[in-house]
């Protein structure tokens, strides 16, 4: 190994072949980050006669920032300047809901919600990347607002003693505004744009047996793209994420079919069940070399089983676990032929939990572990390293809670994700272990 000029190094790769080394390699990826959520929900419960009124409003503020190394080929770690990346976004979320007995075998829920969402991120320039400090003004502005409001109802009618059916419907309106992305004073504007979808669903439960329970539904879903898909344009290094103002909402057909079995005088349940989802419009990442755009595919399809097991040890401690297959492909999509047959993005092949929880007196607490298989990131399913930058490695991980209750009405918890500090990407590296305080009053 050997040092020819300035700050570059060479080393011996093979005969006549050498491996060229600088300061900058190392640090292309060790910028610093860090999230700050608040989140405040107030939630009403009161029984006026025979009707029982659900009401839930609240608010999830997010502050979101990381820093990127932009120096030149001989930056140094203590030295090279780098670029800053703040993501605002607030929420505002209600809903209301009331169950209302007609007569004695039906239950009807009708309810109302609606959302407001606003998202603002800014790039800035940083004299030192490691830094959040220093900031200069804005060099790149995206951002835009939403609503969202829904009105909804559901019939909860007991045909027989051993049979349930239900019948619902869901009407979703949604509107995006006020959306632009460039340099500041200069930001292309979006129009805004709006979709309504009206969604019904049936489901039935048979208690074949006492200790046997026969479960199906078929139904009908809607999701808006979110404004980070809609407008949230940035470039990671080498590849450029464009996102796309002209996206539609994700619809979707479920299908479920499933069977829950008890054993040992209800000390143990076993369930399994089988699913089938229709996606139309399915949101993803087309890749293109080192470009991935947001956008629409034309139809997915995804189907799986789900076996779920719980054991009660004792009056206070259970044991509880389960594990999905999950098969997600890209069935039809004329404007990413190379997609089709491929696996969905974001949607492991395998996944399984495995928890304990206990309850004594005001105490309770859980101990839970946690598997993914691999998840594609790119639709051409491309991305098949793992342990490094931009991938989704298999993971496991355990998570824990405490929950303490002194008084009926007063609840102090504190959580542990990623309990044994366990190194893996999730695209970004992940941060380790992280700790959760709660304090919950109710009155």
């Amino acid at each position: 190994m050997g040092t020819f000029g300035g700050d570059t190094t060479y080393a011996i790769a093979g005969e006549g072949q050498a491996a060229r080394f600088r300061p900058n390699d190392f640090i292309s990826y060790t910028g610093i980050g860090k999230n700050d959520t608040d989140i405040y929900t107030l939630s009403f419960e009161e029984v006026f006669g025979p009707v029982r009124l659900h009401a839930q409003a609240g608010t999830v503020r997010v502050d979101d920032r990381y820093t990127l190394e932009t120096g030149s080929n001989n930056a140094f770690y203590d030295d090279s300047p780098g670029s800053l990346k703040i993501t605002e976004n607030g929420s505002w979320f209600t809903e209301m809901r009331g169950d209302v007995p007609l007569g004695s075998s039906h239950l009807l829920t009708v309810g109302t919600s609606f959302r407001r969402d606003d998202s603002d991120t800014n790039d800035y320039n940083i004299p030192f990347y490691r830094s959040f400090s220093g900031a200069g003004p804005s060099t790149f502005y995206s951002g835009g607002k939403s609503t969202s409001w829904a009105v909804f109802a559901q019939d909860e009618w007991q045909i027989l003693d051993p049979l349930t059916v239900y019948l619902g419907a869901r009407f979703d309106s949604w509107e995006v505004y006020d959306g632009a992305s460039g340099v500041p004073g200069s930001e292309i504007q979006y129009s805004s744009n709006n979709e309504s979808e009206f969604s019904p669903k049936v489901a039935a439960v048979w208690k074949a047996l006492p200790d046997t329970t026969v479960r199906g539904s078929v139904g009908h879903a809607f999701r808006p793209p979110t404004l980070y898909e809609l407008y949230r344009t940035w470039t990671s290094y080498s590849t450029i994420y464009e996102s796309n103002p002209d996206l539609s909402p994700e619809t979707v057909w479920t299908y479920e079919l499933g069977i829950d079995q008890y054993f040992f005088d209800k000390r143990t349940r076993i369930s399994l069940t089988g699913y089938r989802n229709d996606i139309e419009d399915l949101i993803y990442y087309r890749t293109e070399g080192f470009i991935k755009f947001r956008e629409n595919a034309g139809e997915a399809r995804t189907y799986g089983v789900e076996l779920e097991a719980s054991q009660k040890i004792t009056d206070w401690l259970s044991l509880w676990g389960n594990f999905t297959y999950t098969d997600a492909v890209i069935t039809d999509n004329p404007t990413d032929p190379e997609s089709e047959d491929k696996r969905v993005p974001g949607i492991p092949k395998t996944a399984f939990n495995l928890g304990l929880d206990a309850q004594y007196k005001w105490v309770k607490g859980s101990l839970i572990g946690r598997y993914y298989g691999k998840i594609y990131n790119n639709s051409d399913n491309s991305d098949v390293e793992d342990g490094v930058y931009g991938t989704y490695e298999p993971a496991y991980f355990m998570d824990a809670k405490v929950t303490v209750s002194p008084r009926k009405n007063l609840e102090f918890s504190v959580s542990l994700e990623n309990l044994l500090d366990e190194e893996y990407y999730e695209y970004y590296k992940t941060e380790g272990r992280t700790i959760f305080a709660e304090v919950t009053l109710r009155y």
